[in-house]
């Protein structure tokens, strides 16, 4: 139910850091926070979000990632098959906004043009 005000609700707060947690200066929201627990994938790209990426930016990815698999009707357990550089791609969008603006690559134009 709404408040009386109908203000909306307060946004969550950002978990605490656990005693021994290791600490990121992440790179989505720039200041420390904590970071993975684990390298999200084998590879430089993998360490480098292990390095720079914490839990809370990593959770957004996540929820992100649903929704262009849904958007363009991908099946996640052959998405790398597919087109291995278009879920890099996305990631680095929106786990490094400063690249946007240079470095742009060029995608493809429509999901039908994967090759299936």
């Amino acid at each position: 139910m709404a408040d009386e005000n109908c203000s909306a609700p307060p946004a969550p707060r950002p978990a605490a850091a656990k005693p021994g947690q290791r600490m990121v200066k992440c790179v989505k929201f720039g200041k420390d926070m904590p970071g993975l627990d684990y390298i999200p994938w084998n590879g430089a790209l993998g360490q480098r979000v292990f390095d720079n990426v914490s839990e809370e930016a990593w959770k957004m990815w996540v929820e992100h990632s649903k929704m262009i698999m849904n958007e363009y009707r991908l099946n996640p357990g052959i998405i790398f098959k597919i087109h291995a550089s278009f879920d890099t791609r996305s990631l680095l969008d929106v786990l490094y906004p400063a690249r946007r603006t240079k470095n742009l690559v060029p995608r493809r134009s429509s999901p039908s043009s994967f090759s299936r």
